[in-house]
């Protein structure tokens, strides 16, 4: 009876945790839009459905609480740590469970994701702010200390980041995910224009770069 019992509440337990990251991630809504003082815009409604009745995360006990954000996957955790400071905080401090894959930067392509042989996910995306429609540029979040335009993939959920220049963008979005997950960037990929970032990432962080080959393919050695 107590071993049918334990697996009950397991039960309980996984639903509800499930229960709750179908809840969030969908509509966990960008935070609403910040301008700086010398912008006038026109601001729009949000893409993403807010839901009626918010599911009060920050009053969750402690406890619960940590267990749900280790439960989150990375890519919902960043759009929720713009939310508010209080939420960036909460993530930064209280999450401990490890993520699946190694943190890995593209510069070709200028993301930010985790990788494994049976995962990738997208978390972070530099893109040039030529390429964001005027409408997308009503959507500002604070990062670093600078308010910066975003948008959501439409098909991914990832966050995209605008800039004027994607590489300064790619620098600032590892940044931002390095601090917010207390991690270090293990893998690099580099193209001919990326190349400098083996010396910058190995200059700001603790652990050295496990791994960094080029578009190719060919694996990089470290000297």
């Amino acid at each position: 009876m107590t071993f049918l019992f334990a697996l009950l509440l397991c039960w309980i337990i996984s639903v509800f945790f499930e229960a709750i990251e179908s809840f969030l991630i969908p509509n966990i809504p960008l935070p609403p839009p910040h301008f700086p003082p010398s912008q006038t815009v026109s601001i729009r409604q949000p893409d993403v459905p807010i839901p009626s009745s918010p599911f009060p995360l920050f009053l969750v006990p402690f406890v619960p609480l940590r267990r749900i954000i280790d439960f989150m996957k990375a890519d919902a955790l960043v759009s929720l740590s713009f939310c508010s400071r209080k939420s960036h905080s909460v993530i930064k401090t209280q999450r401990r469970a490890p993520f699946d894959g190694r943190l890995c930067v593209s510069g070709p392509n200028r993301n930010v994701m985790f990788y494994s042989v049976k995962n990738l996910t997208r978390v972070l995306r530099a893109a040039n702010y030529l390429h964001c429609s005027n409408s997308d540029k009503n959507n500002y979040v604070k990062m670093n200390g600078q308010y910066v335009p975003v948008e959501v993939h439409r098909y991914s959920g990832y966050l995209i980041s605008y800039s004027d220049n994607t590489m300064n963008g790619l620098k600032a979005i590892t940044e931002y995910v390095t601090d917010l997950f207390n991690l270090d960037v293990a893998v690099l990929k580099i193209n001919r224009e990326s190349f400098h970032l083996i010396e910058w990432m190995n200059s700001r962080q603790k652990t050295p770069l496990k791994k960094s080959f080029t578009s190719a393919g060919e694996q990089i050695n470290r000297r």
